[in-house]
């Protein structure tokens, strides 16, 4: 799921750890 959401933040733009925090 970390993954997915990782992916997810990633093509908005973030950096994935903000994200998935």
């Amino acid at each position: 799921m970390l993954a997915v959401l990782h992916l997810g933040a990633v093509r908005q733009g973030y950096t994935g750890f903000a994200y998935g925090c």
